[in-house]
């Protein structure tokens, strides 16, 4: 007789009325048959009456002429319940074969992976309603800190328009816009992590200045460098495009990771930013290799291959545990989206470089000099008087928009919720609209929807103009706003550019402008030959020890030694001081001849 371990199954031949007529026991038969000889017994007498009942009923089937039958059952043995496969198989008219085989392991084995698969599905809907919850969150932060900048920003323009201001208060204004432009970035920044996940990142490609952008990235990091004792090199390839064309945003976030990543994983020796042209210009855009090249302790081959996945950090340095892991797979999607590549070269105690290549358009029709930003004065003549209905709850933010568009000439009501405005549409009859998106009472898109049904049911046939203003820059699909009949969506903290070109773009209407020199030009007057005249009038050490600061891109030592200077260099003085505001330590070793 085969053993037990050979042959697990359990036969039983029975007849049709459920008789065993013979047995071949196997390691299912001590719990199956609690009867040392079920030869000549009914089923009934030795199994539960329910699974009698299912053995019955399939010999009567197969009786009838079916071939082979199973059904699985469940028997209590002991303290546990144990799980079986019967199948009968059809041997002649009189006799027919059970096939018993104990599947308790595969029974159980299912369902612990279909409480696993349930736990799955849980875990991803609470995922689902975490990412649901984040998206939300982000949406009110950004709605919270961007109102606020709406007014730090506004202001400080609508101040710029004064002519009675002198150079050190327009200065000041130029800082506040630029720190809060800054605190825009990161805000920006922060809400593109949860646009990656969502897979809703987008591209925002707009002509910048290169030169600029790098010298910008290497003052903000040389000084961290400096404090860990690095050099840090800028070497630019002298045929790269003075102004090109890309998302300055992105390619500037992927920099800075990538260098912040490179000072913490080097402790001497150099950090190199090395920017190269390695392809002529084809169809507009040229190729450019950025290198982030560093000495530092190296990557090892085994965490190379997982450098950009999330949350990964590389074990080079134990000590090391700065960070969120998340710089790298932002980089890699952000040069991905900008058409590039990212790779990495690494050896352990040596250093590595990461390097990409964009093509970047070359945007040629450039002045030698940036045109000064263009201001509107006015309405230009002969443009009607148009009057314009705001609709805003912030008392701030209703108060900006109204100074600016009276400061130019527009007639303005304002109210500060949605029922309020319909109310005063059908009074004044606005030629444009600024609508709030998020107010109470009743919100911007449930007015603009109900000043729109209105001006169908009253037969209107030039629809007033609806321009929304939103300050959330995650969670508002600009096209169900389109759709409402909205002509606009501007977001805030908005620039009084945007809202001039929204209404001239509606409404078709002209301006008058006046164009203002860059602070630099307006202070310096264009004379370089005089700062560098002052310059060389100053002790030798002084210009040995300003040089090295600016090529380190210092600023705080710059400043120092500025502060050093007799009052015959007040226009050294003030130029240096001006350029190092705009992080414009090029422009310095350009004029200077450092």
């Amino acid at each position: 007789m085969p053993s037990q371990a050979a042959i697990p199954d359990l036969f039983l031949q029975l007849d049709y009325q459920g008789i065993v007529l013979d047995y071949k026991p196997g390691s299912t038969t001590d719990l199956y048959l609690p009867i040392p000889n079920p030869i000549g017994q009914p089923l009934q007498n030795f199994l539960p009456p329910s699974v009698a009942v299912l053995f019955q009923e399939t010999l009567a089937q197969l009786s009838l002429g079916e071939p082979i039958l199973s059904f699985n059952h469940a028997l209590a043995v002991g303290d546990e319940t144990r799980f079986y496969e019967a199948r009968l198989l059809r041997v002649s008219a009189q006799v027919a074969i059970a096939i018993i085989r104990d599947i308790t392991h595969r029974k159980r084995t299912e369902a612990e992976l279909t409480a696993a698969k349930e736990t799955a599905i849980r875990e991803a809907a609470l995922s689902r309603e975490a990412n649901l919850a984040k998206s939300q969150f982000l949406a009110r932060m950004s709605h919270e800190l961007r109102t606020p900048l709406n007014a730090i920003l506004g202001f400080s323009q609508l101040m710029a328009r004064d002519d009675t201001l002198n150079p050190t208060q327009q200065n000041y204004l130029g800082i506040i816009n630029q720190s809060g432009n800054h605190l825009l970035d990161v805000i920006n920044d922060i809400l593109d992590l949860s646009k990656i996940e969502a897979g809703r990142i987008t591209l925002n490609e707009q002509p910048f200045q290169l030169h600029r952008l790098l010298n910008t990235v290497r003052a903000m990091l040389a000084m961290k460098a400096a404090d860990k004792g690095l050099a840090f090199h800028l070497d630019l390839d002298p045929f790269l495009p003075i102004q090109v064309e890309g998302d300055e945003q992105k390619l500037r976030q992927v920099l800075i990771n990538l260098l912040g990543n490179a000072i913490k994983f080097t402790d001497r020796g150099l950090i190199r930013l090395r920017v190269w042209v390695i392809s002529p210009i084809v169809d507009g855009r040229m190729g450019i290799e950025f290198q982030v090249i560093d000495t530092g302790s190296g990557i090892a081959p085994t965490d190379q291959g997982t450098l950009f996945e999330p949350f990964v950090q590389s074990l080079r340095r134990s000590d090391v545990q700065e960070g969120t892991g998340l710089g790298l797979t932002i980089s890699q999607q952000f040069v991905q989206l900008m058409g590039g590549v990212i790779t990495v070269k690494s050896a352990l105690e040596q250093g590595t470089t990461f390097a990409f290549t964009l093509p970047l358009k070359v945007v040629v029709d450039y002045a030698s000099r940036a045109p000064g930003p263009l201001i509107v004065t006015g309405l230009a003549p002969g443009q009607p008087n148009y009057h314009v209905l705001i609709v805003e709850d912030r008392e701030t933010n209703r108060y900006l928009l109204e100074q600016l568009l009276q400061t130019v000439g527009f007639n303005t009501t304002a109210v500060c919720d949605g029922a309020e405005a319909i109310t005063a549409w059908q009074e004044t009859k606005p030629d444009f609209i600024w609508m709030d998106l998020q107010m109470p009472v009743l919100d911007g898109r449930d007015a603009a929807r109900e000043i729109r049904a209105l001006e169908r049911a009253q037969g209107v046939s030039n629809p007033v103009p609806i321009a929304i203003m939103t300050a959330s820059a995650f969670a508002t699909d600009e096209a169900t706003i389109l759709a409402l009949g909205c002509n606009a969506l501007v977001r805030k903290p908005y620039t009084e550019k945007e809202i001039f070109e929204t209404m001239a773009q509606c409404l078709g209407l002209t301006y008058s402008y006046r164009e203002v020199l860059n602070q630099g030009e307006a202070d310096l007057g264009g004379s370089d030959d005089r700062l560098l005249q002052q310059f060389h009038t100053t002790p030798m050490d002084w210009r040995q020890r300003f040089t090295q600061a600016v090529l380190e891109a210092d600023g705080d030592e710059v400043q120092q030694l500025v502060a050093q200077l007799p009052l015959d260099c007040s226009d050294l003085a003030n130029g240096v001081l001006q350029w190092l505001d705009n992080f414009e330590f090029e422009t310095i070793i350009t004029v200077l001849g450092l």
